[in-house]
């Protein structure tokens, strides 16, 4: 069971390290760190305003669930062209 932990999380973290700079640090913090959307505005490093993490992390969550909704017909795809 720790074997498919450390998979799963292997598989998220190349998925966050397909996307790049502001992107990239927003998945991190937020589900990685657990970081909220404010606490990431406020970081020294980052120079976005709290609207625009959120609008950016908005974004980010609508490409996600598309991916994922992407990758279910895609699985199902594959299991009719099983039988």
């Amino acid at each position: 069971m720790l074997e498919q932990d450390y998979q799963i999380r292997n598989e998220v973290m190349a998925l966050l390290d397909r996307f790049s700079g502001i992107e990239n640090t927003i998945l991190k913090e937020k589900y990685i760190n657990g970081k909220t959307l404010m606490d990431i505005a406020d970081m020294d490093d980052i120079g976005y305003s709290y609207q625009t993490i959120k609008r950016i992390h908005a974004e980010l969550k609508r490409r996600l669930v598309w991916l994922d909704m992407w990758d279910i017909h895609e699985a199902n795809d594959d299991q009719i062209k099983l039988f």
